[in-house]
């Protein structure tokens, strides 16, 4: 078990009394609390009764009033620059009206972050994280945001069998629409929140855009999705012939309360002329716009509202698979891998994410295919076999996540086949693999150029022959001629060439070439 505790060093603190005293008189709540030992023993067994101890990892960092003291080092900083510089007081000003804003928002009100890791068997393992927080905040707009009390989540019974990504969340649209506007203000001055009303008033008069309305309008629960197809692929750009990859679609899912939403994308579609056409897909109307011929994958954007959700897509199929999973039950949950993976997280929740196997896998090959079309030597070369070695290190099976906000800080709990183990291989390798993937181009690219002028200087020694050659024995352009007849005129003796490569002598007057083994030629113009 690899345990790490660590607080953070105690010279990162406020910047003075008078720095102190100036920020209360300016009317700013002091976020700091006391350090003393009782305080950090207190946040360390806090965040430890949210982790597991008796893993493969456990690591754990105090951040109390950190990031209110670093904001207090860039308030000085950028209060000498004004007193140096005129022109800066007006960032000095942004920098003071950025530290009363995330004072009162709760953003200094993190107080620790712990992880731990423990094998669960089968190559499994539970990942665990827990961001502290004080109390003092929970009211505060950047908490209430990250939404309310752990639920179970329908939103996951919108999602397709077929899909291999998922992110979903619940959280408090109108507090983060308050949380934007009142950063807007708080930090970007008056001018710059009067402008942003100006445009979202602007949008509603012209456009009949309301966002207010369209914030109102959300139930604050939404997923993400990514679905595969498990039998039909499609071809996507890269390498030399493309990547055939499973076939994609994309599909987004956002729990409303009124049909704001959707009214507003048909206007949308009326105004500027966007051709839709409804289609009922079981007792549902479903908008769809026209499909794109030339897309790598399949390409039909296509919308709808069924059920309380408002229903966006890549393509018309994802919403009949969404509906079709939301009144049958036949969707994600009835998925074998990930309920495999769900039933051992907390049903209550305010999010899940999954990535199955699948997922992981295209991504690993697009990888691949990026990597190895920098080495110019071809797929079997070596060069192109490292990079799928180094990939192959990485753990690729399927994993879920869950995130619970709770009244004392934001729990996540993952399963999956990345442990503390794993993370160590990762965190050990990922430095080989950065520099395998900067050295490895460069030093294939550096290898195929030393042996391309050595096969151009072959080709000018058989070329210089050929002349000789010709010359002895009276012979014109096009008069044919083998390796042997010019053995004895070849500088340095008889030609060597790499394995594979294939010397074309040609006729007299004509270039001589070398085939390499991908069928690539190389003829003596090329040193120019």
């Amino acid at each position: 078990m690899m345990t790490w505790k660590y607080s953070v060093p105690r010279q990162i603190r406020a910047a003075s009394c008078g720095a102190v005293l100036v920020a209360m008189a300016a009317g700013r709540p002091d976020v700091r609390a006391e350090s003393t030992p009782e305080r950090s023993a207190e946040l360390f067994r806090a965040t430890a009764a949210e982790l597991d101890l008796d893993g493969d990892l456990y690591a754990y960092v105090e951040t109390e009033n950190v990031a209110a003291d670093l904001m207090a080092k860039a308030r000085e900083l950028a209060g000498e620059l004004a007193d140096e510089n005129e022109a800066a007081a007006g960032a000095a000003a942004a920098v003071e009206r950025a530290d009363g804003f995330l004072r009162e928002a709760g953003l200094y009100d993190v107080a620790g972050i712990g992880l731990s890791s423990k094998p669960l068997g089968g190559g499994l393992y539970s990942v665990k994280s827990f961001l502290a927080r004080r109390p003092a905040g929970a009211e505060s707009c950047f908490w209430r945001m990250m939404g309310g009390a752990p639920r179970e989540l329908p939103v996951l019974k919108t999602i397709p069998e077929e899909a291999a990504l998922v992110v979903s969340a619940d959280i408090r649209p109108a507090d983060a629409w308050a949380f934007a506007q009142e950063a807007a203000l708080k930090i970007g001055g008056a001018a710059a929140h009067a402008r942003l009303r100006a445009a979202i008033d602007g949008a509603k008069a012209n456009a009949g855009v309301d966002a207010d309305a369209l914030v109102a309008s959300l139930t604050g629960e939404m997923a993400v999705s990514i679905q595969l197809s498990r039998e039909a692929t499609a071809q996507i750009p890269g390498g030399d012939d493309g990547i055939e990859i499973l076939s994609p679609s994309l599909l987004v899912v956002l729990g409303v309360r009124d049909d704001a939403l959707r009214r507003a994308l048909l206007d949308h579609a009326k105004e500027t002329g966007w051709p839709l056409e409804d289609v009922a897909i079981d007792g549902q109307t479903v908008h769809c716009g026209p499909a794109v011929p030339d897309a790598p994958i399949p390409l039909q954007p296509a919308f709808a509202q069924a059920g309380g959700w408002f229903l966006f897509a890549s393509h018309v199929d994802a919403i009949a698979a969404s509906i079709a999973a939301s009144k049958t039950g036949g969707g994600l949950w009835s998925q074998p891998d990930f309920r495999r993976l769900a039933d051992r997280l907390p049903r209550e929740n305010n999010g899940i994410t999954y990535v199955d196997e699948r997922f992981n896998r295209v991504v690993m090959e697009l990888q691949l295919a990026t990597m190895t079309a920098q080495v110019p030597e071809g797929p079997e070369s070596w060069g192109a076999a490292l990079p799928a070695r180094i990939v192959s290190w990485m753990p690729a099976g399927s994993s879920a996540q869950a995130r619970i906000v709770k009244p004392h800080g934001i729990s996540t709990w993952s399963v999956g086949p990345t442990g503390g183990k794993e993370l160590a291989m990762t965190m050990a390798a990922l430095p080989a693999g950065l520099m395998a993937a900067v050295a490895i181009p460069s030093f294939v690219r550096a290898r195929a150029q030393a042996q391309e002028s050595v096969l151009i200087d072959i080709l000018g020694r058989v070329d210089a022959a050929k002349t000789q050659w010709a010359l002895a024995h009276d012979k014109e352009d096009g008069a044919e001629v083998t390796e042997k007849d010019l053995a004895v005129h070849l500088r340095g003796g008889a030609v060597t060439l790499p394995p594979g490569h294939r010397l074309i002598v040609g006729p007299i007057g004509a270039d001589p070439m070398i085939v390499r083994p991908n069928g690539t030629v190389v003829t003596p113009d090329m040193d120019e």
